[in-house]
């Protein structure tokens, strides 16, 4: 199968072997020693609840075995803010019995305020009005934002504080400081720059690209639309792990600001190479799927108990070690070893009585989504060419299609009018149908228009234009392997050769399906 016995059950995750929780188990076992602090024991009880909620929120993280690196520093980070935004201000009792002072006081076991220096932490208090500004402060997350607001807020009253010791003083900068430094906001259209260690120039380098593949890998990875990005929920478990291992390194990348554009630049990269692999993965386990022999049913999209149970028998029979799952309307998902999936259609597995007796069965050893044999029109579905031809005034409105080049766009035309020519003849078979509109469907999503490339919107209407003959909003099986190649790669952002090796393949469907029809005319001639 290709798969490997140590591939991460937990798809898209890091494994715990590759995740170093060393510095997040410290935060967390100290736990106890911070409480024994007066730092702790004579903090407010917000910033008392603060530290507990970051070291319970650290132990989840440190039991969760698919925890990222991410993850693990986030909660680290969670941990060190919180216990140094604790406000407990510590006892005179050391001091006094010593008769030493903090500080340089020319009274001893005593503070005054002229011996103490606030001006660096005055300073950092009164940055926070243009802290707050910065990208880094408003993209950052809730828990980061909190923790240097707390920082600023606990410093403050230590400004107040004509008592406060120059270790009290320093220990608030020190908080306001870190906690800044935590900010992970990132925005798409930053363009930090970077020293060089080596001549000591400054390098414009640009993260959109990642920031936008990463921030989309996301989606691909958390989306709960079955049909919003196939690809990724039928690729195989090595697959879908290369995935999140080329998303992890992105995002290390996107926080470093010492990153070179090489550096970005090959990270993003490796993110769109890795998703290609995945929906490499779904075409080849769509494609290694053996059609079983259909079983009779009454009514398509209602098979019985029993029909289900040998729905079952004979997908299992024609793909032998494979996990299958039915559903109620008669389609199915099989799964390999591997990891991956593929998906059967109610027609792929079920045929209507009456169908039977006027067109005769398919051969189980068939191995094609497709039949072959004549039917009558009556038994024949146009309903998915018919919308594909009609919507055509509609494709020509779109940016996709008025940006084409012209081949492209004759190539679509094409399709529509072969499609429109299958649509006449009373005699086409389904094979021709479908053979029809996946011309369409390819020609179509060859359309290059850059602009709307990485829109989600895109990809959504993409994924809209799904047949769903199964009720469970699964792609039909039937033709499945070229549905979801058509679908999925439009969705992958596409560099200037995958977009021509798209073109080339819709070029080549639009003229096998009009020789195909006019092979067929010739032939009733």
């Amino acid at each position: 199968t290709g798969a490997s016995d140590t591939t991460s059950s937990t798809t898209g995750s890091t494994t715990e072997n590759s995740v170093d929780k060393s510095g997040l188990e410290t935060a967390v076992n100290e736990q106890s020693t911070v409480e024994a602090t007066d730092a702790y024991k004579n903090a407010s009880n917000d910033k008392k609840q603060a530290y507990d909620d970051a070291v319970s929120a650290g132990q989840k993280v440190l039991n969760n075995d698919s925890a990222t690196q991410s993850e693990v520093d986030s909660a680290t980070t969670a941990i060190d803010n919180a216990k140094a935004a604790l406000d407990g201000q510590a006892t005179e009792t050391d001091t006094s019995s010593t008769g030493a002072s903090d500080t340089t006081s020319s009274t001893p076991g005593t503070t005054t305020e002229s011996s103490v220096d606030k001006s660096a932490l005055e300073t950092a208090v009164n940055e926070q009005s243009d802290v707050q500004k910065t990208s880094a402060y408003y993209n950052a997350s809730d828990d980061k934002k909190q923790a240097y607001d707390d920082a600023v807020a606990a410093a403050q009253t230590v400004l107040n504080n004509d008592s406060a010791t120059q270790s009290e003083v320093d220990s608030a900068t020190s908080a306001i400081d870190n906690a800044k430094a935590a900010l992970d906001g990132q925005s798409s259209s930053d363009k930090p720059a970077t020293q060089s260690e080596t001549d000591g120039s400054t390098e414009s380098v640009d993260k959109t690209n990642l920031q936008k593949d990463v921030d989309r890998a996301h989606e691909v990875q958390t989306s709960t639309n079955p049909n919003e990005y196939l690809y990724y929920a039928s690729a195989s478990d090595e697959a879908r792990k290369a995935y999140g291992d080329a998303v992890a390194k992105g995002e290390q990348v996107l926080s470093d600001t010492n990153a070179t554009q090489e550096e970005v630049d090959a990270a993003d990269k490796a993110i769109r190479d890795a998703e290609q692999r995945l929906i490499d993965s779904a075409e080849k386990a769509q494609n290694n799927v053996n059609l079983p022999e259909r079983v009779k049913v009454e009514k398509m999209g209602q098979p019985t108990s029993d029909e289900l149970s040998q729905i079952k028998k004979n997908i299992e029979a024609a793909n032998p070690n494979t996990t299958v799952t039915v559903y109620s309307d008669g389609s199915a998902t099989i799964k390999f070893s591997d990891g991956s999936s593929a998906e059967l259609t109610k027609e792929d597995t079920t045929i209507q009585t009456d169908a039977i007796e006027n067109n005769g069965d398919r051969s189980s050893s068939e191995n094609t989504g497709n039949s072959n044999f004549e039917n009558s029109d009556s038994s024949i579905d146009k309903s998915s060419l018919e919308a594909a031809v009609n919507e055509k005034s509609s494709v020509e409105s779109t940016d996709a299609y008025k940006n084409a080049s012209d081949d492209k766009k004759q190539a679509y035309d094409d399709a529509v009018s072969a499609g429109q020519k299958v649509l006449n003849d009373n005699s086409a078979t389904q094979n021709e149908v479908d053979q029809a509109l996946q011309t369409i469907k390819n020609a179509k999503a060859a359309l290059d228009d850059n602009t709307g490339i990485n829109s989600k919107a895109t990809a959504n209407s993409k994924s809209s234009s799904v047949s769903s003959t199964s009720s469970k909003e699964k792609t039909p099986a039937s033709n499945s392997s070229e549905n979801r190649v058509a679908t999925d790669a439009n969705k992958l952002p596409q560099t200037g050769a995958q977009v021509g090796e798209v073109s080339l393949i819709g070029l080549i469907l639009a003229l096998l399906g009009l020789l195909g029809f006019r092979r067929k005319k010739n032939n009733e001639e």
